[in-house]
């Protein structure tokens, strides 16, 4: 709509940026569609010509009012001053760039496996770009959404400043949205590394980095959905933040098989408590039930193979240049895809190999060579 044959038409600029504002939003939900289903994304960034939200507080706040609350009133008169533009960043317009951002790092991981023939030396730089881009990302948060601002909560609203409140809420919300989704994308973007294929070898540091690095976006994450259930007062179980707990689950399922007590016993992890929270609030959202369905299916593939592999004594020694202790020593179950369902068809084809033989190229179906230098590699990485 901002190439210049269309924008002329616009005469009036609040039409237009009423118009950019509903478009961005509709493409922020169609990223979420893109990154939990198994199609292909509506529409390519590049062929996107429509300028970001700006100037958002004006947009909210200009104008008359005849509303006698003294901080709306305010408000009102600093943003037809647009003093407001040196007091009030756009907080619409990194909220919508940082999802542009999760959009691109889902399409490079839902097709960094996807293909045999892939140029890898292309694969490992796109790879880089991201993690330096979330380091920017990062730097960013840090200075403007700083996580301490959570500490506090929200507190209650008080009947002589409701709007203030109001204003205090959505700053905090901003921030929890910020903090969450960079930990999100952390986990993601290094969950990727973590796919097991016959046709790339990834260094075995290489893999304990990303393991480390998922658990502690994991566990971050975590925290940030305690918080959330204590301060944020809607329905959490069909928020657009619901759904990250798919992502976040599997990783402490992986994490739940190699804490220091047996898995299997009744002791409640992270994993589980969060699979408890997904449990219940599938009660109250179609989605959020398949989500836990889904869980459910990848806990009990997990736990199959866990025992399978305890009877390979031999190759489970053969893991620990992957692992991060002494009891990660089985394959994590990782999707391929971002996600389980990539393909609805063949379900094994959508996460990595969980059978250690497979993991380490040992399986039978190897031939004699490529064992014995799979082996050599093993040992003497």
């Amino acid at each position: 709509m901002d190439l210049p044959q269309f924008s002329v038409s616009l005469n009036d600029p609040s039409e237009a940026e009423f118009k950019r504002r509903v478009w961005w939003s509709y493409y922020v939900l169609i990223i979420d569609t893109y990154v939990i289903g198994s199609g292909f994304p509506s529409f390519d960034l590049k062929d996107i010509v429509v300028k970001l939200p700006k100037n958002d507080f004006e947009y909210r706040y200009s104008g008359c009012y005849t509303d006698s609350d003294p901080d709306l009133t305010n408000l009102v008169n600093l943003a037809n001053t647009h003093v407001a533009r040196l007091l009030y960043s756009d907080e619409i317009f990194y909220i919508i760039k940082i999802k542009v951002f999760y959009g691109e790092i889902s399409r490079f991981i839902k097709n960094r496996w996807l293909r045999n023939n892939q140029n890898q030396d292309t694969i490992n730089f796109k790879f880089i770009k991201c993690v330096d881009k979330l380091r920017k990302v990062k730097i960013y948060i840090d200075e403007n959404y700083n996580i301490d601002l959570l500490k506090d909560g929200i507190r209650t609203p008080s009947s002589t400043d409701q709007f203030s409140t109001l204003q205090e809420t959505q700053r905090v919300i901003t921030v929890y949205f910020f903090n969450h989704i960079y930990a999100v994308m952390v986990l993601l973007l290094y969950q990727s590394e973590l796919v097991r294929t016959n046709f790339v070898t990834i260094n075995p540091n290489r893999i304990k980095s990303a393991k480390s690095n998922c658990i502690k976006a994991s566990l971050e994450s975590f925290i940030l959905f305690k918080w959330e259930s204590e301060n944020i007062p809607f329905n959490i179980s069909i928020s657009t933040f619901a759904i990250w707990k798919i992502f976040v689950s599997l990783i402490l399922l992986n994490c739940k098989f190699i804490q220091d007590v047996d898995p299997l016993t009744n002791k409640a992890s992270p994993f589980d408590k969060m699979f408890m929270e997904i449990e219940n609030s599938g009660k109250e959202a179609t989605a959020i039930k398949y989500s836990y369905l889904l869980i459910s299916r990848v806990l009990a593939l997990k736990e199959n193979h866990y025992f399978k592999n305890l009877f390979y004594k031999q190759y489970l020694d053969l893991m620990v240049p992957y692992s991060l202790s002494e009891n990660d020593i089985q394959p994590w179950v990782i999707p391929k895809y971002l996600t389980f369902h990539k393909f609805e068809c063949c379900t094994q084809s959508n996460y990595s190999t969980l059978d250690v033989k497979e993991y380490l190229f040992l399986s039978s179906d190897s031939s004699v060579k490529n064992r014995k230098s799979s082996i050599s590699y093993l040992i003497n990485s």
